[in-house]
Formats: C-alpha cells, sequence, structure tokens
C-alpha cells in the first residue's frame, strides 16, 4: 500500500543519499484507521529533493496495480493516492517513469527467492542493507520494508540509466 512507501535518493555512481516515508495522514470514524496520503506533504519532499540536488533528478515509481481480492473501495482509495502522488511529480515538472514490481524485482533480486510476501519483504531489506550500508540504521523494523523497496527500486533505475547512458556512448563512437 501507497501507506507503506517511500522516496529513496541515490546518485548517478550508487551512493545512498536519502530516504523519506510517503507521508500520510489518519482519518477515520468509531476508531477505524484508514490512512491516506498528504499530498502537500508528499510535495514538500520532493520539493526538497529537487531543491537539494537540482534539475538532473529522474524518479521512478512502481506502477499501482490493484489486488484481485482487495475491495472496490480499497482498490479506489489505492489508485486514487496513486494519482495524487503521481500529480505531484508532474506539478513538480520532475522527469519519471513506471516499472511494474514484478519487472523491476525481477532485476534486483536475481537469484534471491522467497515463498511468501514476508520472506520477500525481509529479503528486499536484507539487499538494500547490503548494497547500502549506510542505510543499517534506518532499515531496522520489519514495516521498514517500504523504505527498502524505495531505495532498490531507486538502484535498478540508477542501473537502467547507466545501462541506457553507456549504450548512447557506443552508438556515438561507432
Amino acid at each position: 500500500p501507497i501507506s507503506n512507501g517511500a522516496v529513496a535518493v541515490i546518485d548517478s555512481k550508487g551512493k545512498f543519499l536519502e530516504v523519506h516515508d510517503c507521508p500520510t495522514y489518519n482519518i477515520g470514524k468509531n476508531g477505524s484507521k484508514k490512512v491516506r496520503v498528504d499530498v502537500s506533504g508528499f510535495s514538500g519532499v520532493l520539493t526538497n529533493i529537487k531543491d537539494a540536488y537540482g534539475p538532473e533528478i529522474f524518479l521512478i515509481m512502481e506502477e499501482p496495480v490493484v489486488m484481485p481480492k482487495q475491495g472496490v473501495v480499497s482498490q479506489g482509495v489505492f489508485m486514487f493516492g496513486a494519482g495524487l502522488i503521481e500529480g505531484c511529480i508532474a506539478t513538480l515538472k520532475i522527469p519519471y517513469d513506471k516499472r511494474k514490481a514484478n519487472e523491476w524485482k525481477k532485476v534486483i533480486l536475481r537469484g534471491l527467492s522467497a515463498k511468501s510476501t514476508k520472506e520477500k519483504k525481509e529479503i528486499s531489506v536484507q539487499l538494500a542493507r547490503r548494497l547500502f550500508p549506510d542505510t543499517v540504521p534506518i532499515l531496522t523494523l520489519k514495516k521498514h520494508h517500504g523504505r527498502a523497496e524505495a531505495i532498490l527500486l531507486a538502484e535498478y533505475a540508477r542501473r537502467m540509466f547507466v545501462a541506457l547512458t553507456d549504450h548512447l556512448k557506443e552508438e556515438k563512437v561507432a
């Protein structure tokens, strides 16, 4: 869910720079807890990143996909939240692309297997900590799998960008 999501920043050389949990707020009556995206807070996070790293940034987000057993209301809320996030990105004129989870995870998690969703989350945290040792202090809880996946998705984008840049350089030389 979007409430577990995060935004990670990695430079073109593969150095981890920062990660932010997706800003959210709770709504609900009679003790129910419903989480929604804090659009203003998310926009602020992206603005700060854009200001810190300049116009050369590129953003990749996971393609939102609803699950077959989700209720219609849950699907609507999820897709609405994803649309709000994409709207923030577009409004701030940050170039971006989307990738399906199975597409980027096939590349990043190659050779690692997990049977359950819980194991997949644990593998994501372990891999992010191994690839980026600076993240060990901020990937300490089970709920930090969203941060880990944001870091790994950023690494996927970096690898794809480097591969494309190298390919274009080779074409220029030929």
